[in-house]
């Protein structure tokens, strides 16, 4: 029932979207794209691939040493196919179910890599906001110390309501036991993957003049804003929509934004995704048909247990 609903939100923005703008305005658009620069975003599209493995394995070595590059760049892999049907790419906490190793600990480590790279989108969004919207500043800066606040306080009811021993307590504790040095690196490895994606967008845009400042700062509020608001299927309609609301505020043809942002989606989670496919296909046929059922079998369990804790 929900990802019908998922899915119908998604057919009815891409719907307004493409009646909005015009598919043979928007199809010209791609069309001047230059081969070059398709290929150089694809290209940094592997460049963020690699920096998502870093960050991944070097979580996974905090509680796994043992757990290899390539066991680990697998199920990175294999979490984008379960991101690609989930709003938001939840779906890629997943990917710890097809390594050896506690489940719950494992999807503790995936929330904390994608709240990594969830925070830093959303903060690099922020300021991009303020940058476009200098008025709007001190009303930013008090929504940002109310969230702060207001999050110190959430983790401090949590910390003391949540029982160790609970799947959503093991989890929380995943979080706490982290070093604070680890979260500064894998922060850092987040930024350089927030600034390769905002570089595949910029070139995307295939804007032969130069791209106005305002243009600039508009890129991180995309993305920002699509981070806020998972609602969608692939969150189709969602990164679009953002794209041509923020581009047709300041002023600049939105068109070429929406064919960016489609061509980011192609190329960063949708092709990735193909990939994970192709390995968990020949998982499937080497013999690995009993470890995803039981990879399942645990999902389920954990999740069932979850839904248990909150009864």
């Amino acid at each position: 029932m929900l990802l019908g609903l998922k899915i119908l939100i998604a057919a009815l923005l891409m719907g307004v979207l493409l009646a909005l703008l015009d598919p043979l305005h928007l199809w010209n658009s791609l069309l001047q794209i230059e081969p070059p620069l398709i290929f150089i975003a694809l290209l940094l599209g592997g460049v963020g691939v690699l920096v998502q493995w870093v960050k991944w394995q070097h979580f996974l070595r905090l509680y796994y040493p043992e757990i290899s590059w390539i066991e680990g760049l697998n199920s990175l892999l294999i979490g984008f196919v379960f991101g690609l049907i989930s709003p938001g790419r939840l779906g890629e906490l997943g990917r710890g179910f097809f390594l050896r190793g506690d489940r719950v600990t494992l999807v503790g480590l995936a929330a904390a890599d994608r709240f990594s790279s969830v925070v830093v989108t959303v903060l690099v969004g922020w300021f991009g906001l303020i940058m476009l919207f200098p008025g709007l500043g001190p009303w930013l800066l008090a929504a940002a110390i109310f969230f702060a606040v207001f999050l110190y306080l959430t983790q401090k009811i949590l910390r003391r309501q949540l029982h160790k021993g609970s799947y959503t307590g093991r989890i929380w504790c995943v979080f706490q036991d982290i070093p604070l040095g680890s979260w500064f690196k894998v922060l850092t490895w987040s930024s350089f993957f927030n600034f390769i994606f905002f570089l595949q967008f910029y070139l995307l845009l295939n804007n032969r003049a130069v791209l106005p400042l305002e243009g600039i700062w508009g890129i991180p509020l995309i993305f920002g804003l699509k981070a806020l608001l998972p609602l969608s299927f692939l969150d189709l309609g969602i990164r679009e929509g953002a794209a041509v609301l923020v581009f047709s505020r300041i002023g600049i043809d939105p068109v070429p934004a929406f064919n960016a942002a489609l061509l980011l989606f192609a190329i960063n989670v949708f092709l990735p995704g193909l990939i994970g496919m192709v390995l968990l296909q020949r998982s499937w046929n080497r013999g690995g048909k009993w470890k995803i059922f039981n990879c399942k079998n645990n999902a389920s369990n954990l999740f069932r247990g979850a839904s248990n804790e909150r009864a």
